[in-house]
């Protein structure tokens, strides 16, 4: 709560306002998993800003809103870990927060990944691959059996998830073993979403899935395109959708929802998007 209030009192600072002149706030929080939590944080919240209306959201939910407003959604957050939420209409969103599987936890995910082919491919029950010199010479080590003891003993001198960038460097340049760890990470993060699907029964129905958070921004890789093909296997009529805007302006647009009842006249979301794009906030440039 320490750094909520350091980055909020930072905000206020740059707008030109004060913590009084707050009519609402809208916060999308890691850890806001459970209602326990939720109550929490909101009760913290309001120990710290005047504000009436506060309402606090599981920051996957606000990455959501910041892709699509239409009220049958789902989202796969992917940045160092993973969130998947959905929402088929009126029904209240589920989060999936601590179901989602270690392997898919994001660019923590992707290094666990490419840790396991390279130490398989280390006695031969895969083939050789490019990662094993790159997280070598990542993790400043001569050997694989260096690299598994410090992995085990968790003793890597940098966190797994920096090796998540050069795993799609060398998928960029063909690298067989990386484009089938990309490939198979995206066949199974799309599982969570498509569960859903199938437990509701809407396999024909018309739904955003929207994709937000770092790892969607690595450009010419095959993540996208895998997600798509698995999901439109069993749901044909989604609309897979990289969201325009980053999470924050998500947070915002949720309280402007419920201030105009889900109708947002235009001159406010051009007001929105304005601001949005003068605080580098915009993630699809051409979205509009």
């Amino acid at each position: 709560m320490a750094a909520v209030e350091a980055a909020a009192r930072l905000a206020l600072a740059e707008a030109k306002i004060t913590a009084q002149d707050l009519r609402a706030i809208s916060a999308g929080l890691a850890g806001a998993n459970w209602p326990e939590e939720i109550v929490a944080l909101e009760i913290e919240l309001r120990a710290l800003f005047p504000a009436e209306d506060i309402r606090v959201y599981n920051d996957c939910l606000i990455a959501m809103r910041g892709g699509t407003a239409k009220p049958r959604c789902a989202v796969l957050c992917a940045g160092t870990g993973l969130n998947v939420a959905v929402r088929f209409g009126d029904t209240a969103p589920f989060v999936y927060n601590n179901y989602i599987e270690d392997l898919d936890q994001g660019a923590r995910g992707l290094g666990a990944r490419a840790l396991r082919a390279i130490f398989l491919s280390e006695i031969g029950a895969l083939p050789p691959t490019k990662l094993t010199q790159i997280a070598l010479s990542l993790f400043g080590l001569g050997e694989v059996d260096k690299l598994l003891l410090a992995y085990q003993h968790q003793q890597l001198s940098k966190p797994i998830h920096e090796l998540s960038p050069l795993l799609f460097q060398a998928a960029s340049q063909s690298d067989p073993m990386a484009l089938n760890i990309i490939r198979e990470f995206g066949l199974s993060i799309s599982r969570y979403p498509i569960a859903a699907i199938q437990k509701h029964g809407v396999q024909n129905a018309d739904l955003d899935i929207v994709l937000s958070g770092g790892l969607f921004k690595a450009k010419g890789t095959s993540l996208v395109e895998n997600i798509a093909s698995e999901i439109h296997r069993v749901a044909p009529n989604v609309k897979i959708v990289e969201a325009a805007f980053e999470p924050v302006v998500g947070a915002m647009l949720l309280v402007l929802d419920s201030k105009y009842h889900g109708e947002i006249p235009i001159a406010v979301m051009q007001n929105c998007r304005a601001s949005a794009e003068k605080l580098n906030l915009l993630r699809v440039q051409s979205e509009k």
